[in-house]
């Protein structure tokens, strides 16, 4: 955009007067934002990161300035991404409701999770497109330390609450009491799935 307007100005059109000052009718607070990737080569949008209204306008803004040609670096919003690590109360067994990509994106995983043999093979609901895995340690840590190593931090533990899980083909579920440890992480959208949803029920 600047090296277009600036090739003009050096070819003496539509600038008034050697040395004027050039004035863009546009948002300065965005623009703030376009000269720090101009400067550095990254979009640093800090806490505005999640607003994806704010990030929507600077792109537009991004493509005013002659920055269509950087598209793959466009500034992205970024959403929370939910997993939900779960057990029944009195049961060493561990379960985790989230994308399976969040699991298959890692290749050292090494089996550390199986996906549910009665609710893996379609999304829990299509909503959040979260699928159910098991995991092979009965170590709460070190499930959580696992997702923790991913970006995720823990958000909520909610005790007490009815989880339902399918336990046979032929649809039979067992239900009861347990606790839920609700973890989220931010990820630039879009996303394996949806950018709107809620943190994973395991009521089901």
């Amino acid at each position: 955009f600047f090296d277009s307007l600036l090739r003009q100005a050096a070819d003496g059109a539509s600038v008034e007067g050697a040395g004027a000052n050039i004035f863009v009718d546009r948002s300065g607070d965005l623009f703030g934002y376009i000269l720090e990737y101009l400067r550095s080569g990254h979009w640093l949008l800090r806490d505005r990161a999640s607003d994806t209204e704010f990030v929507n306008a600077l792109r537009d803004e991004a493509g005013f300035y002659g920055l269509d040609g950087h598209r793959d670096f466009a500034p992205l919003p970024r959403i929370s991404e939910y997993a939900t690590v779960w057990q029944f109360k009195n049961d060493t067994a561990l379960y985790v409701d989230c994308f399976e990509q969040t699991i298959r994106e890692d290749p050292d995983h090494q089996g550390l999770f199986r996906l549910c043999k009665y609710t893996g093979v379609l999304p829990l609901d299509q909503q959040t497109c979260t699928k159910r895995f098991k995991a092979t340690s009965h170590s709460l840590q070190s499930v959580v330390t696992y997702f923790a190593m991913r970006g995720f931090s823990l958000n909520h533990i909610v005790g007490g609450c009815m989880v339902t899980h399918t336990t046979s083909a032929d649809g039979q579920t067992r239900s009861g009491y347990g606790t839920q440890y609700i973890m989220s992480r931010l990820v630039s959208f879009p996303s394996p799935c949806q950018a709107s949803w809620t943190p994973p029920n395991t009521q089901r």
